[in-house]
């Protein structure tokens, strides 16, 4: 997939696109195993709950448009 449709977008920014899609596909297999294990509340976002699940989903739409924008 990344070389069909990544690497041809972001050229030269491809492998840095890459890390930015490593750190937020573990930091989401995180979150998950986090609220499975230790409890719900993770930086004051409850991750059981619809509202603290939509905050993060926010974030990470917010993060992906940046390296979009700016790669």
């Amino acid at each position: 997939m990344f070389e069909a449709i990544v690497d041809p977008h972001f050229g030269k920014n491809a492998a840095r696109y890459r890390a930015i899609t490593a750190l937020l596909v573990s930091g989401l297999y995180y979150l998950n195993m986090y609220q499975a294990v230790n409890g719900s509340i993770f930086c004051g976002l409850d991750m059981k709950s619809e509202e603290g699940r939509n905050e993060v989903k926010e974030a990470v739409k917010f993060l992906i448009e940046q390296a979009y924008r700016n790669l």
